[in-house]
């Protein structure tokens, strides 16, 4: 064991990719960039520049600083922030792309690349609306996972009631302390006085939805004429948080409860916070948030996420609303608009799902919002947009054509012009490729059939060519993007021709398969026979056209799964009504482990005597010596003794010859030992199995019997061998004088 564990360790290091590239691998890595970082109480963009083996970076968030020295993967040096100081060590990921680390004092330190830095909220304390709006978004962005705007929420805080100097990051902790508390409230930023206000400070109370508990806040101008929010201290702001905290138990909620969407705003914090993180579980966050039980289920996925898509794009250019303008009492069942327009409204509304409520934006809200966003498309962005949407082709598609093509932007019926044009044009290439591509399989499926399977190709080309275009035009569908009133008829249609064309083809194809191994089974000595062959294309027959009644089901939104259940449920009654059935495709299976015949085969099972032509799932079918054709069920030929005469090695061969009492003893020993001879010497009979001598003394004769063993392959050989033996052991008994027959000789 010892030596083979050191051949194994041999045998690693010695194909290892370091060994060769260890050295390229410590001169490559390169830790310049911008890395999202993590620890356990926060996290930061670190900014980082090498130059050699010295990095030199920053965190602005807590105004921080780093230097460190690399070596290869290895990272250590010393952070700054202030007046504090520590030191640190990271180690680069294989990747290139994250790092682990841990501080002097034990703690973890861990980061990913970022491919590009994402832009930061924009601080405007020009107003007492906007410097609170700041605030606002800044801390619902940092919950959101992008924490370096808490910096902006941080940056309009006027932190004067808390002694002593404030550091960056204890400033940071009173921002998001007074944003949770703040969190608790709902408010309308809109009532907020904006630039007009003559007065030099301000004083806004903050309301809970559904209590009587509020939060005042205070804001100040300073000389320079922007605008702050006083922080309030730690007593008044653990004070507000008690009131506040009233109505849920004093328990502060967690982190993730906007996820269970138990009011208008959880679901809006988990709409928006989701689009951050959109790769990573994001997508499926966001989905969960819209009512689609009315979206054709078919293509509800699909659409779901591209109405979520086209919902973030709207109110990205029609609402400057955040989270806390909406209200979470939870017992509040009202649902809340959040925008309304002629076309359509974006409404949040709660939802029954057995017995548990849950809001979600609403069906009529995904059933506008396309017709909703082209109307507001060319709409200014609210905010500042710091949340993309997710890169999507079909709306960089989309975006190409309404710069260079507006007029193909008019909609006909459900869909926008560039939509129909694409998609005609579309299909025809899908067809051309598919044509050609045909063309180019027609080699390929000769080669591969070895046999003549001209008219097989004939008959192949058009359902292959549909169902390739078919295929084809499928990957082309999300590209264009078509509403859920065309994918609801177009989906089905689409399945239809795939199914359809795809079990031909499947057939045409299992028909050129079969025939090329059928004769490469015959040709080589192969376990392989026909029966074998018939059995597993029988099979992959049934299992294409059971998974093309699957698909074309799905497609159509019947209830697969409903069904499966129900032949569950009544699984006993079928399988009771149906055994023999069962039986019959149990006793193909067990045909083809036994292998008790092949094709060809001259096999006897009970009144039952022929040759095997062919085995089905059901049943055998068997051609008699009378040239009729039987259908034995294999169940019943499963259960019966066969006796298979096409599977000899060798085939026994019996005569009798009967000598008359006038022949002598001397003939007679002579003959026996002439026949004996000649049996050995001839090259159709087994030479250790023959046997020739006198079986009986009858009245009038006397019986020499011979047996010995044909060794003869084709059963059709056989009869002239049989002929030509008995012919020979005739003109023996001339050649010696002897009388075949009764009487004397």
């Amino acid at each position: 064991m010892r030596t083979t564990l050191r051949l194994f360790a041999f045998l690693a290091w010695l194909f290892s990719p370091g060994l060769y590239f260890g050295a390229a691998a410590a001169t490559d890595v390169d830790w310049s960039g911008s890395w999202d970082t993590r620890w356990r109480d926060g996290g930061a963009r670190l900014d980082l520049r090498q130059s050699g083996d010295v990095v030199n970076g920053t965190y602005p968030l807590y105004e921080g600083a780093v230097e460190a020295v690399a070596n290869s993967r290895e990272l250590t040096g010393k952070w700054m922030a202030g007046p504090r100081s520590g030191s640190f060590t990271f180690v680069m990921g294989l990747d290139g792309r994250t790092f682990v680390g841990r501080y002097d004092n034990g703690e973890w330190w861990t980061g990913a690349r970022l491919s590009e830095a994402a832009p930061t909220l924009p601080v405007d304390r020009s107003d007492v609306r906007e410097t609170f709006r700041t605030f606002i978004r800044g801390g619902n962005l940092a919950n959101a996972g992008l924490v370096e705007n808490l910096g902006a929420a941080a940056a309009v805080l006027d932190v004067s009631k808390w002694p002593g100097p404030v550091l960056s990051n204890q400033r940071l902790e009173i921002a998001r302390n007074l944003f949770d508390v703040v969190s608790l409230t709902t408010f309308q930023i809109w009532n907020l006085p904006g630039p007009r206000l003559p007065d030099a400070a301000f004083t806004v109370k903050l309301h809970q939805a559904g209590t009587d508990a509020a939060l005042s806040l205070t804001l100040r101008r300073g000389t320079d004429g922007n605008w702050s929010i006083v922080a309030p201290t730690e007593d008044e702001l653990s004070a507000a948080r008690k009131a506040l905290l009233a109505r849920s138990g004093g328990r502060r909620p967690e982190p993730s409860a906007h996820l269970k969407l138990q009011t208008a705003r959880d679901t809006f914090i988990a709409f928006q916070s989701a689009f951050a993180d959109w790769d990573r579980g994001g997508r499926e966050r966001v989905i969960n948030t819209l009512d689609t039980s009315e979206l054709f289920p078919a293509t509800r996925d699909y659409e779901a996420q591209l109405a979520a898509q086209y919902l973030k794009l709207t109110l990205d250019r029609v609402s400057t609303a955040v989270p806390q303008e909406i209200p979470d009492d939870p017992a509040d069942r009202q649902p809340y608009v959040v925008f309304s327009h002629p076309i359509g409204a974006i409404a949040i509304a709660p939802v029954d799902t057995g017995g548990k409520v849950v809001w979600r934006f609403t069906p009529d809200t995904l059933r506008t919002i396309r017709a909703l966003y082209a109307n507001v498309e060319a709409m200014p962005l609210a905010n500042a947009r710091v949340v993309e949407p997710p890169t999507s082709t079909f709306f960089a598609e989309r975006g190409w054509f309404r710069r260079w093509a507006p007029g193909l932007m008019r909609p006909v019926g459900p869909v926008e012009s560039w939509q129909m044009l694409a998609g005609v044009l579309g299909a025809f290439l899908c067809l051309v490729a598919a044509t050609l591509g045909t063309t180019l399989l027609t080699p390929v499926l000769r080669w591969a059939g070895g046999v003549n399977t001209h008219r097989a190709e004939l008959a192949l080309r058009w359902p292959l060519r549909l169902v390739i275009a078919a295929l084809l035009f499928k990957l082309l569908i999300p590209l264009l993007g078509w509403p859920e009133e065309v994918r609801r008829y177009s989906a089905p249609i689409h399945a239809v021709i795939i199914g359809v064309f795809g079990v031909w083809a499947a057939w045409y194809l299992i028909d050129i398969l079969t025939q090329s191994l059928s004769a490469r089974a015959r040709e080589t000595p192969s376990s392989i026979d026909d029966i074998t062959i018939s059995l597993c294309v029988s099979a992959i027959r049934l299992a294409v056209a059971s998974a093309a009644v699957g698909y074309v089901a799905t497609e159509f939104s019947i209830p697969t799964n409903g069904i499966i259940a129900g032949l569950g449920l009544s699984g006993l009654a079928v399988a009771f009504a149906s055994k023999e059935t069962l039986s019959n495709v149990f006793g193909a299976g067990i045909l083809m482990a036994d292998r008790p015949f092949k094709k060809g085969d001259l096999i006897t099972a009970g009144d039952i005597h022929g040759t095997v032509e062919q085995v089905g799932i059901r049943s055998t079918r068997i051609r008699t010596s009378e040239d009729t054709q039987i259908v034995v069920p294999n169940g019943k030929l499963s259960d019966a003794s066969i006796n298979n005469w096409g599977d000899r090695k060798y085939r026994l061969f019996q005569a009798k010859i009967r000598v008359g009492y006038g022949a002598t003893t001397a003939q007679i020993e002579r003959f026996m030992a002439k026949l004996q001879d000649m049996f050995v010497a001839d090259k159709a009979i087994a030479p250790d199995r023959t046997e020739v001598g006198i079986s009986a003394l009858g009245d009038s004769s006397i019986e020499i019997e011979a047996n010995t063993y044909l060794s003869i392959v084709d059963p059709r050989d056989e009869r002239a061998v049989r002929n030509r033996l008995i012919l020979e052991m005739l003109r023996l008994a001339e050649t010696e004088g002897i009388k075949v027959g009764a009487g004397p000789s």
